[in-house]
């Protein structure tokens, strides 16, 4: 009786409802479709097992279920499989078999019904080594086409390992800064690979190895050097690539040569005529003429015969007197900074101001085996002109230069000039210092002056100091002529020959 009063209270109070029996009652759906990543089983060398599971159905059939996969960190890598949906247990399986031997890869579950796409977590999992895989076997080969600022450099995968994933890349340094190494992809042919380097430093040495990188690991091979060249060609008849890396390749230009130079670098001229104005002399990038344009070193050249001429034609010159024509200015900071100009011709040189063949401010530039003719200056140093400078001029010529002062070489302020084994001839001044015009002494030794005029003082050289020039060795003044019938005479009137 008791039991039976239990019963019907809950009936009582809540309604008939409350008393169906069970097969009568309604079921209550879920909320959403809610499905998860379960894990990868049978990892494989290139295969993987995925399982995932619906825990919730979202209240309609569900219609597609499966799995998205890609290589970890490489979405552009993503790929999709589907699945079946076990009824029984709600889970469903992928077997994935294109996959890369130990490899990671991202995974992740998900299940669509008519309403919506649900993802699971995503899990990751590595494949194994392939069976037979070992580490590749790499060789570094040579560096070829070295230039100052340029090469191309070699190596062979000699074995892949038995791997598909073998890939090959290059480090690369230069000597003394291998925390700075570049790592750089090759172009394959067949099993052989390069890497052509630009924009090295001329003058340095480079190093590099190549690695052998699959599923095992890296191997290397052995270590490579180079230095890179510290000329640069230029020959105004060349055909080729006008890069500057070769006589057959070099640039037809000295301009197009400055602006690849740097500190180190050598310009090396082939004979001919290159008419181009405002050439720099710039710190450590010396110049050198005299090249018949086949020479390997200096010592080759003959620059008594190649002659490497800068400036212009006479018929351009008197054709173009407004001009203004200076072949060399000097880019110096201080006066400590040097550079070489050897074995060249500056000839028909202009210059409204000072200095038409070579005007030089500061630094301590090596002039040497060169020739300034036919120069022409409006004020002084017609050749050359020199401030501040310690300049050393050796086995020089200045034949046929014209200024109002000083039409071979212009001595003005805080200079230390050294002349030495030069010869002056045919200069020729409206004023004074037929050859030299200074202001303070100099160093001159074994040199020539014959048949230079000054229409004032000094027919070979005129002191605008009281000072003489220090005199070594034995100089020679022959048939210098001046107003005042001087050859070499200072602001005291002082014959200093």
């Amino acid at each position: 009786m008791r039991k039976y009063l239990l019963f019907l209270i809950p009936c009582f109070l809540f309604g008939s409802m409350a008393c169906k029996e069970d097969d009568d009652i309604e079921p209550v759906l879920d909320d959403f479709l809610e499905v998860r990543t379960e894990n990868a089983e049978n990892i494989g060398a290139g295969q993987l097992t995925l399982k995932g599971k619906i825990l919730s159905s979202g209240g309609t059939p569900v219609e597609k279920v499966g799995f998205a996969y890609w290589k970890q960190g490489s979405l552009s890598t993503r790929k999709t499989v589907e699945a079946e949906l076990n009824t029984v247990d709600s889970t469903f399986v992928a077997q994935i078999s294109d996959l890369s031997s130990f490899t990671t890869y991202a995974f992740e579950a998900f299940a669509e019904d008519a309403v919506s796409k649900e993802e699971g977590d995503i899990l990751s999992a590595k494949t194994m080594v392939a069976a037979g895989v070992t580490l590749p076997e790499v060789k570094v080969l040579d560096a070829t086409g070295v230039s100052f600022n340029g090469a191309v450099i070699s190596g062979e995968l000699v074995s892949d390992g038995s791997s598909e994933q073998t890939a090959l890349t290059f480090s690369f340094w230069e000597d003394g800064f291998e925390n700075m190494a570049e790592n750089l992809v090759p172009e394959m042919e067949e099993n052989i690979g390069t890497v052509e380097l630009d924009e090295l430093m001329p003058g340095r040495l480079y190093k590099f190895t190549l690695l052998g990188l699959n599923e095992l690991g890296v191997a290397y091979s052995d270590t490579l050097s180079f230095t890179t060249n510290h000329m640069i060609y230029v020959d105004v008849d060349a055909e080729g690539a006008a890069n500057g890396s070769t006589w057959e390749n070099a640039f037809n230009s000295i301009g197009e040569a400055f602006e690849h130079a740097v500190a180190g670098t050598e310009l090396w001229i082939a004979e001919g005529l290159y008419s181009e104005k405002n050439l720099p002399m710039v710190r450590n990038v010396d110049v050198y003429g005299g090249f018949s344009g086949t020479e390997l070193t200096l010592e080759d050249r003959d620059w008594e015969n190649n002659l490497t001429i800068i400036g212009r034609t006479k018929e351009d010159f008197d054709n173009n007197q407004s001009d203004d024509y200076t072949l060399f200015i000097t880019k110096y900071k201080h006066k400590l900074e040097q550079s070489i100009l050897d074995g060249v011709i500056l000839q028909y040189g202009k210059s409204d101001q000072d200095g038409a063949g070579l005007r030089c401010h500061l630094g301590s530039p090596q002039i040497r085996n060169c020739t300034f003719r036919f120069n022409k200056a409006k004020n002084k140093g017609a050749a050359t002109y020199f401030k501040n400078s310690n300049a050393r001029l050796e086995n020089c010529r200045f034949e046929d230069n014209s200024s109002q002062w000083a039409a071979a070489i212009r001595v003005y302020t805080k200079n230390s000039l050294i002349i030495k084994d030069c010869v002056f001839e045919r200069n020729e001044v409206t004023k004074d210092g037929g050859a030299i015009h200074s202001k303070e002494s100099f160093i001159l030794a074994n040199s020539v002056f014959k048949d230079n005029y000054a229409k004032g003082k000094g027919g070979a050289i005129y002191m605008d100091t009281n000072s003489c020039p220090e005199m070594l060795g034995e100089n020679i003044f022959e048939n210098n002529d001046s107003g005042d019938k001087k050859q070499v005479v200072n602001k005291s009137k002082k014959v200093c020959e």
